[in-house]
């Protein structure tokens, strides 16, 4: 049952994640800051964190990003994820502080 809304604007399914992983050529590196992690219920967990990365010569793109992870019998697992672009305005995060 998982679902992506990327910060492409693009909607993933499990099925079109795997399909497009062993496709993907050189290497895609992510900065990650501003990481929290939120418990909602016993098995239900909200991570939100930043990620960075740097495209066409310098270009750097940022997004927030949400995932819900659920706890079954094979371990935390994410069934939900979404990527919200934002215009780099300063240094720094762009989520609010806890």
């Amino acid at each position: 049952d998982f679902v992506e809304f990327g910060s492409s604007g693009f909607v993933y399914n499990k099925q079109k994640i795997l399909k497009r992983l062993p496709g993907t050529t050189g290497e895609i590196v992510y900065a990650i800051s501003a990481f929290v992690s939120k418990p909602l219920s016993d098995n239900i967990i909200l991570a939100r964190y930043q990620t960075e990365r740097i495209i066409n010569q310098g270009e750097k793109l940022i997004s927030l990003r949400s995932s819900l992870l659920r706890k079954s019998e094979r371990g935390w697992q994410i069934f939900f994820h979404q990527g919200t672009p934002v215009k780099q305005k300063s240094r720094g995060s762009h989520l609010p502080k806890r």
